[in-house]
């Protein structure tokens, strides 16, 4: 499990961990370039990925929202992959709360 915000550490860490990793996790708080590329990166090393529902404006708040967010991110996400290797991808709405 890869769990460290800092942009070098996650080539460092796919190359180093054993097995199959799990990154946990990007989302586009830091806007699509970024998540773009960090997807990438994941990918080129063959592990999965968990996607936040956030984007550049914080976290999705409702049901319909968090839906709509997390169904362009799963898009998203698997256009930029599809003429490669598969990535495997885990959506996380982050509903700690219980609520919505």
């Amino acid at each position: 499990m890869h769990e460290d915000p800092q942009p070098l550490a996650l080539p460092a860490s796919l190359t180093t961990l054993q097995g199959k990793c799990i990154v946990n996790s990007i989302s586009l708080k830091e806007g699509e370039e970024k998540f773009k590329e960090q997807a990438r990166i994941v990918q080129r090393h063959g592990a999965a990925l968990v996607v936040m529902a956030f984007d550049e404006e914080g976290q999705a708040a409702g049901y319909a929202d968090k839906v709509s967010l997390m169904s362009v991110r799963f898009a998203q996400t698997t256009r930029l992959t599809a003429r490669k290797a598969n990535l495997r991808v885990l959506m996380h709405v982050n509903d700690s709360a219980g609520g919505t």
